[in-house]
């Protein structure tokens, strides 16, 4: 069946280009509205249309610190769950790519994915002689778990 699509988006944080200064994540929500025809009669010459209105709160990449660096990592694991991939990229405070990464890992429950991820990323910064070093992952209960277990001893 046929659809079309409208994305409209409203920040919540305030100005963009202060937040992005600041090298904070910002939050957006997208409304998407989708219209599709699910169901038909020729004969009444009757087109039947379901509009769906979905609100989505995603989180926008943001600018680190100045002579800051950010490592933005992410961990896949395919459906059947026998393969699983790392990957990550660095860029710099103006939001340049410097270099990026992805490895073939064992396969774990996605959780240790997006670990190992994380952890190759460290790695990967750090053998490149970056030693201010922001992290960013896309898992939030890793991200909640290093900010419990170490935030009260680093700046996390």
């Amino acid at each position: 069946m046929e659809g079309n699509n409208k994305k409209e988006r409203t920040f919540k944080n305030g100005e963009e280009e202060e937040e992005a200064r600041k090298g904070r994540k910002k939050e957006e929500t997208e409304r998407t509205t989708t219209t599709k025809t699910v169901g038909m009669d020729p004969m009444a010459n009757l087109v039947i249309n379901e509009t769906v209105t979905q609100e989505n709160l995603l989180n926008r990449w943001c600018h680190s610190r100045l002579w800051w660096v950010k490592v933005n990592t992410s961990g896949f694991l395919s459906s059947c769950g026998n393969k699983a991939s790392i990957g990550g990229v660095i860029r710099d405070c103006g939001g340049d790519w410097v270099v990026g990464f992805t490895m073939d890992v064992s396969a774990t429950p996605i959780f240790q994915v997006e670990a190992k991820a994380l952890y190759q990323g460290m790695r990967f910064a750090w053998n490149r002689w970056f030693r201010r070093v922001e992290l960013e992952s896309d898992n939030g209960l890793l991200v909640e778990v290093l900010r419990n277990y170490y935030g009260e001893r680093n700046e996390l």
